[in-house]
């Protein structure tokens, strides 16, 4: 496949593909777990009762701490005997969690993604209880009954969906009799919600932005790979005669049977498939997404503060070039002199001698040369235009951020923008009410009216606002700077709200 084709990728057909794979199990996972978490009282209490479980916004935070997550690139093994003597924070997926044990390395959180996430993939000689496991109530409940330690939960932002949106946030909750009002009143146990990018190191992303980690070094995240035997990292388990093993992988091969998308039926397909070589890089079309999502992630991470973000990279493994590469070395050297220098000022009194102090400043300084993050900024402008360059402009508005696809944007913005004006949302019972009007395209409809239809409450709101000349003069300025000579048909694929 020719990278440009590849470039001009939609996501929706991977979105919908994993959607409808997904859900009719994380609804099942959901009610399974519903004991575990939730209880039977009077004979079992459940986790959140017990305070083994929390929502996630409930979890530690490491305001300014460096953090390390791992991605599934075959580059993770250049690093493994360098992550031994890593001092800080590790977050990893439910994939990688046994081969860090297998190598004698403790992750200090471990995500789990999806419904797939089991506890066949922890397939461990031991687990701590010290290690808290991040995670939805949507995955297998396996892995729930046999985790040692505590849990931080989260809820995937999907308002569209019945389910994700209403049906699982009332599930997770405590349903309490208020006589004084003679009504029901919800003490909901899942408050954080998390935008689902499709890969592991996205999520992990958000996680470790909610806890506050800055800067975060992504180590691992190829997305392609130089040989078709090292596809991915390699595997590690704990088999059933009581021995570490690797797990094999089969070689990759080149794919042409389904040019324009992962599958015929719009799967993903497998990530040893190659669709694409570019000196000694290969990838494909699902690793291609990944990309996408990653940096995605990466852009919204930007909302709220200088999130810096930086690419363990020093063989040019890695499909992304938008984000800084460094050197493992610099990157340790640089964390620890800033962690002495913390050091430092927590033990400082007035009138103490400052030149260790300023020394340390002084270091920091010079080797902070060498990992240097975007300024905030240029992550956002490059990232835009890596995904102007794939037909996905982003939305800006007070509630977040809004991810359009679309080759014809600037004909079909206004129209998004007046829906996304026109939408409003009851706070309580999370109803969703859109009084955009098709027959007028880009006109936003408003109410006064607080009410809402489904539970009576007066907690109706405008879901967000925006700036709509500002949002389409940086659209249109993206589209004419990469698309302008271009003749295209305008199709709009999807919008995803990312709260």
């Amino acid at each position: 496949m020719e990278l440009d084709k590849a470039r001009e990728l939609f996501s929706d057909r991977f979105n919908q593909t994993t959607r409808e794979a997904n859900l009719i199990h994380e609804v099942w996972n959901s009610f399974a777990n519903w004991r575990a978490f939730m209880g039977d009282f009077p004979e079992f209490k459940g986790h959140f009762a017990s305070g083994r479980a929390l929502d996630l916004g409930a979890a530690p935070k490491h305001e300014g701490e460096p953090i390390i997550l791992i991605a599934s690139g075959p580059s993770f093994d250049k690093y493994i005997e360098r992550l031994k003597k890593w001092p800080f924070d590790i977050m990893c997926s439910t994939s990688h969690a046994a081969t860090l044990v297998y190598h004698g390395i403790k992750p200090t959180y471990v995500l789990a993604l999806d419904f797939r996430s089991n506890w066949g993939e922890m397939d461990a000689d031991h687990w701590e209880d010290d290690i808290p496991l991040i995670t939805t109530p949507g995955v297998m409940p396996d892995l729930i009954h046999n985790w040692p330690g505590k849990y931080f939960l989260f809820r995937q932002n999907v308002h569209t969906s019945p389910f994700y949106g209403n049906a699982q946030r009332l599930a997770y909750s405590d349903r309490v009799l208020d006589w004084n009002e003679n009504r029901w009143q919800f003490n909901f146990k899942i408050n954080t919600e998390i935008t689902m990018f499709g890969c592991s190191p996205a999520c992990q992303l958000f996680a470790a932005d909610m806890m506050g980690y800055n800067p975060v070094y992504l180590v691992g995240a190829d997305f392609a790979f130089k040989d078709d035997d090292h596809y991915r990292f390699r595997r590690w388990g704990w088999n059933e005669e009581e021995k570490w093993h690797e797990y094999p992988m089969t070689p990759g091969s080149v794919v042409a049977k389904a040019p324009d998308g992962g599958g015929e039926d719009g799967s993903r397909g497998s990530s040893s498939r190659i669709d694409w070589v570019q000196g000694d890089l290969k990838s494909n079309r699902q690793l291609f997404f990944y990309k996408k999502n990653m940096l995605s992630s990466v852009r919204l991470a930007q909302l709220k503060q200088h999130r810096k973000i930086l690419l363990i990279d020093e063989e040019n493994d890695s499909l992304i070039t938008e984000l800084p590469k460094v050197k493992f070395s610099d990157v340790m050297e640089l964390e620890i002199a800033r962690k002495t220098l913390r050091d430092l000022k927590a033990e400082y009194k007035e009138g103490d001698d400052r030149r260790s102090l300023d020394d340390q400043t002084a270091k920091i300084k010079i080797l902070s040369k060498k990992v240097k993050a975007l300024p905030r900024k240029k992550y956002i402008d490059v990232i835009e235009e890596y995904l102007a360059d794939l037909h996905t402009y982003v939305i800006e508005t007070t509630s977040g951020l809004i991810y359009v696809e679309s080759v014809n944007p600037k004909d079909e913005i206004l129209r998004f923008i007046s829906q996304i004006d026109s939408s409003y949302i009851c706070r309580r019972c999370n109803a969703k009410i859109n009084l955009w009007n098709p027959k007028y395209p880009t006109a936003s409809m408003s109410t006064n009216d607080k009410k809402c239809g489904r539970c009576g409450e007066d907690a109706v709101e405008k879901e967000a606002t925006l700036d709509k000349e500002k949002n389409i003069n940086r659209i249109s300025a993206l589209f004419d700077k990469l698309h302008g000579e271009k003749k295209l048909d305008p199709v709009a694929h999807s919008m995803v709200v990312n709260e």
